[in-house]
This record gives C-alpha cells, sequence and structure tokens, in this order.
C-alpha cells in the first residue's frame, strides 16, 4: 500500500475504510528486510497480525491485536462507538474546557464541577427585570442625583437637561421579561458643558464582589448583558467603576434602529490591579451614560483598565440633545466570564428581598412612601412618664437585615414626615428615631402631660443604600 493513502477492508459484501494514512504491507509473508524501513507496518494477511519494523526484524505490535476482529461491520460496531450516536462505555475521558466556555464543545464532570458556582446567583447586579419599584413607579422633573424608581438603580446627574423616570409595562416580546426602566428627557441640553453628566447606574458592595478576584493574578473577565431601545441611534457607553481604587473600564454597544428593543453583550477584560475592599460599602459599579460634557469624552475609548477621566465616554450620544428623547433597558445581567448566558430569572420574593436590604417601608409595595394611608403602619407602644409629658415608644424589626445603619424616616397617616398618630390626637403629633441599626429602629412619640391610651401608629422608610 502506497503510503499517504486509505486503507479499505473486504468485510464480506463490501469494502470498508479504515482510515489507515500509513505506508503498510499487506501479504502472507514477511517482507523483505531490504524493502523495509523501520517503522514499517506489515500485516500478515493469513492471520491479520500486524507487525512493525524495528531496523533488524519484525515485531508484533500487541500480541492481542487481531485485524480479523476489525473485518466485518458487526464485529466493529461491537468493539467501536459509531460516529452518529455513539453510546460509549468504560470511563472516557476528554479534554477540560475553561470555565465560561459557551460552545459545542464536551463538557467533562471537571467543568460541570467548576461552572456549578456560575450556575445560580452568577447576576452580580439585583432587580435587572426591572420587577421591584418600592418608591414609586413614575418620577417627573429629576436633575439630582437619587433613586427614584426600580429599586438598586441609580440616577446619576449633573446639569444635563431634566428627565422623567418610569417604570414601564413594555419589554422584548417572548423574552420573558414584562417591565422596563425609562428615561425621558423633558428639558433638553444640547451643548452640554465640560463637567455636565448624565448617567443609569447599579453599585454593588464589596462583599458581592471578591468572586471577580479583581487585584489578583486571578481577575476575572466580566461580561454585561441587556435589551436596550431608544428613539436616538448612535453610540452609548457604559463603564465598570471601581470605587476603592478609582479606576474604571469602557465599553461601548450601538443602538442601531429606532424604537426597537435590541439586546447587547459586552465584555469587560480583567483587572489585576487594585483589590476590592470586602466591606458593606461601595465597590464596583456598572454605570450605563446617556449623556457627557468634555471633561468625559476628550481622550480614547480604553478597553483596558485605567484612571483617564477622558477615557470615560469618548463618542457618547448625547440623549439630552432634543426633548422626548428616551432610553429603555431591562433584563441587565452582569457575570463572570467573557460569555452571556440567559438572564437569571428569580421568584418575586427573591428578587424584592435583595432589594429590602437596601430600601424598606411599611407602606404596601404600590403606594408612595409620604402618601395618606394607614394601611401597613406599625402600631404598638409603651408609656414612659418624664417630669412634665408622657412618651410613647415603640421598637420595630425590619423584614430584612439592612446593609448597614442607613437613614430612617417616620410619618404619619397623612404622610407628614416626622410625626405619628397617637389616639388622643390622631395625627400629627411629633416623634423621633431614637435608636436604630441594621435590625430594626425605635420610635418614640409624645403624648403631652396626660395620657389615657398607650398606642402608637406610624410608617417608616429605611434607607440604607449605596
Amino acid at each position: 500500500m502506497p503510503a499517504g493513502k486509505p486503507a479499505y477492508i473486504w468485510s464480506g459484501t463490501e469494502w470498508i475504510p479504515r482510515g489507515l494514512q500509513i505506508g503498510a504491507k499487506y501479504q502472507p509473508g514477511q517482507p523483505s528486510a531490504s524493502a523495509s524501513t523501520t517503522g514499517d507496518l506489515w500485516i500478515d494477511s493469513n492471520t491479520n497480525i500486524p507487525y512493525v519494523w524495528n531496523g533488524t526484524s519484525w515485531v508484533i505490535t500487541s500480541a492481542s491485536v487481531n485485524l480479523s476482529a476489525y473485518l466485518t461491520t458487526a464485529s466493529a460496531s461491537a468493539i467501536y462507538a459509531p460516529i452518529a450516536s455513539p453510546a460509549l462505555t468504560g470511563i472516557p475521558t476528554a479534554p477540560t474546557a475553561s470555565v465560561g466556555t459557551d460552545n459545542t464543545q464536551i463538557a467533562t464532570t471537571a467543568f460541570v464541577y467548576d461552572q456549578a458556582s456560575l450556575f445560580s446567583n452568577r447576576n452580580l447586579l439585583y432587580n435587572g427585570a426591572m420587577q421591584i419599584h418600592q418608591r414609586s413607579a413614575s418620577v417627573a422633573g429629576i436633575t439630582a442625583t437619587n433613586y427614584y424608581t426600580a429599586d438598586r438603580w441609580n440616577i446619576a446627574i449633573s446639569s444635563l437637561g431634566t428627565w422623567t423616570q418610569t417604570v414601564e409595562n413594555d419589554a422584548p416580546t417572548g423574552s420573558g421579561f414584562r417591565k422596563s426602566q425609562k428615561m425621558l428627557c423633558t428639558v433638553a441640553d444640547a451643548s452640554p458643558s465640560a463637567s455636565d453628566y448624565l448617567i443609569v447606574s447599579q453599585i454593588i458592595e464589596g462583599q458581592d464582589v471578591q468572586r471577580i478576584a479583581k487585584g489578583t493574578a486571578s481577575a476575572q473577565q466580566l461580561t454585561l448583558s441587556f435589551w436596550v431601545k431608544s428613539n436616538i441611534v448612535g453610540t452609548y457607553i457604559v463603564n465598570i467603576y471601581d470605587y476603592d481604587n478609582t479606576r474604571w473600564v469602557a465599553g461601548s454597544y450601538t443602538i442601531s434602529a429606532s424604537a426597537t428593543w435590541e439586546r447587547k453583550i459586552i465584555t469587560f477584560s480583567a483587572d489585576s490591579t487594585g483589590v476590592l475592599d470586602n466591606d458593606n460599602a461601595a465597590s464596583l459599579s456598572v454605570d450605563f451614560w446617556l449623556g457627557a460634557g468634555s471633561t468625559y469624552t476628550s481622550g480614547s475609548l480604553s478597553t483596558n483598565w485605567n484612571n483617564t477621566v477622558g477615557n470615560r465616554a469618548p463618542g457618547q450620544t448625547n440623549l439630552a440633545s432634543a426633548i422626548n428623547n428616551y432610553w429603555q433597558i431591562t433584563g441587565v445581567q452582569l457575570e463572570i466570564g467573557p460569555n452571556a448566558s440567559q438572564f437569571e430569572f428569580k421568584k418575586y420574593e427573591q428578587d424584592l428581598s435583595e432589594c429590602q436590604r437596601y430600601y424598606e417601608k411599611s407602606y404596601d409595595l404600590s403606594v408612595v412612601p409620604g402618601s395618606v394611608t394607614t394601611s401597613g403602619m406599625v402600631m404598638g407602644g409603651y408609656i414612659m412618664p418624664t417630669a412634665a409629658n408622657y412618651t410613647i415608644r415603640i421598637g420595630t424589626r425590619y423584614i430584612v437585615a439592612k446593609r448597614a445603619a442607613g437613614n430612617v424616616t417616620i410619618y404619619d397617616s397623612a404622610g407628614n414626615v416626622g410625626k405619628v398618630n397617637l389616639p388622643d390626637t390622631t395625627t400629627n403629633k411629633t416623634g423621633a428615631v431614637v435608636a436604630s441599626n441594621e435590625f430594626g429602629l425605635t420610635v418614640e412619640g409624645y403624648a403631652g402631660a396626660t395620657v389615657t391610651d398607650a398606642r402608637m401608629y406610624y410608617h417608616y422608610v429605611a434607607n440604607a443604600e449605596l
């Protein structure tokens, strides 16, 4: 058989390709030494036993190998798995893919084990589906940095237009999402000053991002995926911002079609510089830029971590260029690795509980804090007599432990801030938060010189946002 040509074996009814891509001799007797070269293969056609020429003699390659076992299709299928739908036995092995691999490569048990930690809780962000909005579903006249509608999502703004933010019952058809967050321009700023900016962001505490191993040789890439829609096509910028080391990395996406939902995926490089603090303070954020002045756009977009301010948002479209411009987003997920997985949907209860670590209210979920209502009010109390007045005190435990003690605001049933309800005087009686921590608060109401009923009622909002 000439070298480099395929070999075939007669099964009795047909010639079966055996894939011998080597020089081989198939004959009943030994080839002559003069015609043989070290490494040549000879198959004895009488016994179908293979031999190799070692330079001086023909040596059996394996005493247990006999090619007659492979001569028929039936016997071959009993030994080798077919290419189509193989049924393997024993303990077959395969190369193990790296964590985050997303293709048709075979997954070994080692790969599955390594990936297990990414299957659940893989989304580093909260409320990415915009399901939770405890504060309000709509806020107009926004010109200052704060949290307004969808929980955990912050607006950072400096003199760049006026905005209405809403949670909309609008999302990509068939995606599984039902809500989105929308920014609508109501007062335009077509010529931003150098220091102007508008950013929608989520800030993450350090304890929740240790697994990305930032600042070490094992630092991980991060991949951001989301659905977005706007009436203004163009280039938009996203940063991952490191609060602990004042570093950032940028990525861009393009809105290609007006008023059309588009899914975007951006992978950010790993950063071996700057370890993140392992605490409950701000460590990392995802910043969606919607407009920026030259202070932030004068450099060049850097996909490597840096601290050059001008590199934060070069090429950013100015959404504030005209009134009624809008930008909507949902399905936001930030995960470890170079690939985007399907969105990690959670039960409503879990989404709500995660958000309540940062913001909790006594009001019904659909009621804006400060509204006129008695539903959900805390009730209780005991009398503490003083020299001139009676004080009624109530301790309340939070539904979910907070990130930190934070800020607590109390209301009476008429929506008056810093007031409580006392049966003797109804609403608008002075109250105060006299103690609070991550787990609850204590409120005092001042009843006056006489009191016949020791009960007190109030609403509260506990805010421990970053």
